[in-house]
């Protein structure tokens, strides 16, 4: 239960700061983590009081076999051998004795101990490749790499239905593709299964040649920049945090990607610049414009040749958006890029627009206007429409 509590505070600590909810929470959590110390108190009590015991009980009961031996030895009922054998299987056995009580008392963290590793021996091994299973990998050189999709199926635990359901598209490589669709189409699983953040029940994603599933942690995070709801900030400075995806990037380099965001002056008319720590109540006096942008020089700084956004636009003026489509079109030699989004003025500038609808995709094609939301199209987008056969659509 405290574990739990625990973790509840860290997803929602932005929450607590934020509605100045401190005292509230701690008075919430007061009572179980009370509760939690003074269980580990009472074990470390009889653990104490064992000890204890086992303290001075096991030189008396030493010292009764060789008082009751050397008896027996003077009386001839013993031999010395057998006394000094005596003595060894008692020490043995107090000691076995002793153990068994301590592994009593500390039988619930042990127990709990080989439950955590039964369940780590059960994550596969996902760096684990024979010769036969290597991944084809692209060369950091190589231009920007086309993504195929192959009758992806990806269904949430206990959702009673899939939030894809089949989906077979190809983005070309460098090209921007807008994806957009009703809430609850399927636009942000779709990036997250590009990602791959979930293991899809059926289908594949390739990203080149390389299904994305045989890429490790760092190998995803060196591809492909991923920009979801939530953006990622340390306790640190600005810079520190503009480094999380690129430790070696010199101040140049990072004042070059803030420039073409269009968050550099800002930056600089800070007192400290570049060396502004971000804490719980700087973070919350930034704008959200300035906390997207911060988050999308991140991921540029990476250099990624795969760029997945998640509704970027949040808090962007007219300015902005301009600013940040020049960002990516300048880098489509080496970036493909797509965006869910629901400014058409957003779609109309996308090389191909992707409209899905309960996990589908309704329509795929050159963007004749501002695909609406529900996925309505005119005459000249229903001919770009994909066929059912999964290997012609896109």
């Amino acid at each position: 239960e405290c574990m739990r509590l625990r973790e509840e505070t860290i997803n929602q600590r932005a929450q607590i700061v934020r509605r100045g909810l401190g005292e509230v929470w701690a008075d919430r959590l007061a009572p179980s983590f009370r509760e939690l110390s003074l269980a580990k108190q009472r074990v470390e009590t009889v653990w104490r009081i064992l000890n204890t015991i086992i303290t001075v009980v096991s030189p008396l009961a030493v010292g009764g076999v060789i008082l009751i031996g050397s008896i027996q030895v003077m009386e001839g009922n013993m031999t010395g051998g057998g006394l000094i054998a005596c003595m060894i299987l008692s020490s043995r056995m107090l000691s076995t004795g002793q153990h068994a009580l301590g592994l009593a008392v500390r039988a619930p963290e042990i127990s709990n101990l080989f439950k955590q590793i039964d369940m780590m021996m059960q994550i596969p091994d996902g760096q684990s490749r024979t010769a036969d299973q290597s991944v084809p990998y692209l060369h950091r050189t190589d231009d920007a790499p086309s993504i195929t999709i192959n009758n992806l199926v990806l269904r949430y635990p206990r959702a009673v239905s899939p939030a894809l359901k089949g989906l077979s598209l190809r983005f070309d490589g460098g090209t921007l593709t807008c994806l957009t669709g009703a809430s609850g189409s399927g636009k942000s699983s779709l990036l997250a299964a590009m990602m791959g953040h979930y293991r899809v029940q059926s289908g594949s994603v390739l990203i080149g040649t390389a299904n994305v599933e045989q890429f490790d942690a760092s190998e995803k995070t060196d591809w492909i920049g991923y920009l979801g709801h939530r953006s990622l900030q340390i306790h640190g400075t600005l810079a520190q945090n503009l480094r999380l995806t690129r430790p070696e990037a010199t101040d140049e380099q990072l004042a070059a990607i803030c420039n073409e965001l269009g968050i550099l002056n800002p930056i600089m008319s800070l007192p400290d610049g570049f060396e502004t720590r971000i804490d719980s109540q700087f973070r919350f006096r930034l704008s959200s414009s300035f906390r997207t942008k911060f988050a999308i020089a991140q991921l540029l700084l990476k250099e990624p040749k795969v760029l997945l956004l998640d509704e970027p636009e949040t808090g962007l003026s007219n300015d902005d958006e301009q600013r940040l489509m020049n960002v990516i079109r300048s880098r489509a030699a080496q970036m493909t890029t797509v965006m869910v989004t629901h400014r058409p003025s957003l779609v109309r500038q996308a090389d191909r627009a992707l409209v899905l609808k309960d996990g589908q995709v309704q329509f795929y094609g050159p963007p004749q206007g501002p695909p609406g939301r529900s996925g309505e199209s005119n005459g000249e987008e229903k001919r770009h429409q994909p066929q059912q056969d999964p290997r012609s659509a896109g």
